[in-house]
């Protein structure tokens, strides 16, 4: 298995969901937000070497992905660490369906 992906579950084993975070650790998830939100730009950015149709999925993956990113910013105001993993699930799946995009060989390579 790969190692973590971004807010991996398994990574909270032990220290149980329902822990209360400090306010610093809240304002940690909203800063990482922002970033996140911003690698949209490098993927636009990537995009752009793409042909045609690629090009135009990838520019409906890359909204999409922003657009469940900064829905995920009032889930860090209200502190639900439930509702950001629910969020970081689609968004991964968005960024492993982008790193598809951007392979050009064959399968049978």
């Amino acid at each position: 298995r790969p190692g973590p992906t971004l807010l991996d579950p398994s990574l909270l084993r032990g220290r149980g969901v329902a822990r209360k975070h400090s306010a610093e650790e809240w304002k940690n998830v909203a800063l990482f937000l922002r970033q996140l939100y911003s690698t949209g730009d490098d993927m636009n950015f990537m995009a752009r070497s793409f042909d045609k149709t690629k090009r135009g999925e990838a520019t409906e993956l890359i909204k999409r992905f922003q657009d469940r990113v900064k829905g995920a910013a009032p889930a860090a105001d209200k502190k639900d660490w439930e509702e950001l993993l629910a969020v970081q699930k689609d968004t991964i799946g968005d960024i492993n369906k982008f790193f598809d995009l951007l392979i050009d060989a064959p399968e049978d390579l």
